[in-house]
């Protein structure tokens, strides 16, 4: 019984005592659903067209459809991301081939990467739906799946208005 005590106290200790504890929680910032879409540097509307997943590695192909925002003049784009001990928990999961999806891009040193979480959404009968999405909040501020889904619906909406006009 007294070892086990120790035991707990030990494994609370070193949980506080991580050093990866700040960089965890850095990668974890909140952003709105508008503040998604403004700080996403392109969103396309595109077929995945390839899965390949490996223990250590994920890549991505995506025919564009429609650039919503941003100047992308390619007709697919690749997405990798290299996934090492360190990064396990950063998840880099996309719908399956054949799937139409709406991706929020930032551009980075290797071409393009989803912006955060929430940035791959799947469209069915014109409709967006979060893929694999989360809710997040901070202080009094809370966003739900939900709210991230009505958000990208109103920009599709809209985006694909201005460009019929």
């Amino acid at each position: 019984m007294r070892r086990t005590g120790i035991s707990v106290v030990i494994v609370i200790c070193l949980t506080f005592l991580n050093p990866l504890l700040p960089q965890l929680n850095a990668k974890m910032s909140v952003i709105s659903p508008e503040d998604m879409i403004g700080k996403s540097d392109h969103i396309v509307v595109g077929i995945i067209k390839n899965r390949d997943y490996t223990e250590n590695h994920r890549e991505v192909t995506i025919s564009i459809d429609t650039v919503l925002k941003g100047d992308i003049n390619q007709n697919q784009i690749v997405l990798k991301r290299d996934i090492d001990a360190m990064h396990r928990w950063v998840t880099f999961d996309f719908p399956k081939e054949g799937d139409k999806v709406m991706v929020l891009l930032r551009n980075t040193t290797n071409g393009y990467s989803p912006t955060y979480a929430n940035s791959v959404c799947i469209i069915k009968n014109n409709r967006v739906y979060l893929f694999e999405g989360m809710g997040f909040g901070s202080n009094n501020m809370h966003w739900l799946p939900n709210d991230y889904e009505k958000t990208y619906q109103a920009f599709y909406e809209n985006a694909l208005s201005l460009r019929l006009n």
